[in-house]
C-alpha cells in the first residue's frame, strides 16, 4: 500500500489587500483599539524612562544600592519583560491585541487575522 501526500490548495490570505473595509470605515470601527495601543505604548515608554532614571542616575538610591552594572542591566531586563507581559495580558491588551511591536501586526496580517487598513493604522498611529 502506497501513501501519497496530496497538497490541499488554499486561497492565500497573506496577499489579500482588503478585508472589505476602507480606511475610514476601519478607523470608525476600531478607534478604541488604536487608542488602547497608544496608551499601552505610552505606559511601556513611561516605565522604561522611570526605571532607567532610577537605575542609571548618579544620585539615585537604587543605583547606590545595586552597585553592579550587570545586576542593574538584569533588573532592567526583568522589569521591562514583566511590563510587556503585564500589558499584553491586561484588559486593554486582550482587547487591542497588545501589538507593541509592528512585526506582530504584520505577522497577523500575513496570517489573515488582521485586515490591511487595521495593519496600516496599528503600525502607523502609535508612531505619529
Amino acid at each position: 500500500m502506497t501513501v501519497t501526500n496530496i497538497a490541499v490548495q488554499r486561497p492565500s490570505t497573506a496577499l489579500r489587500r482588503s478585508d472589505g473595509l476602507g480606511a475610514i470605515a476601519s478607523l470608525r470601527r476600531h478607534w478604541p483599539e488604536y487608542l488602547m495601543e497608544v496608551g499601552e505604548l505610552g505606559w511601556y515608554l513611561f516605565v522604561a524612562c522611570a526605571l532607567t532614571t532610577l537605575l542609571r542616575h548618579p544620585s539615585s538610591i537604587v543605583r547606590q544600592f545595586v552597585s553592579s552594572s550587570l545586576a542593574r542591566r538584569g533588573l532592567m531586563g526583568l522589569v521591562m519583560g514583566a511590563t510587556a507581559i503585564a500589558i499584553v495580558i491586561s484588559p486593554w491588551g486582550k482587547r487591542s491585541g497588545g501589538h507593541l511591536n509592528p512585526a506582530i501586526t504584520f505577522t497577523f496580517y500575513r496570517l489573515g487575522k488582521v485586515g490591511f487598513w487595521d495593519t496600516w493604522l496599528y503600525s502607523h498611529c502609535p508612531s505619529s
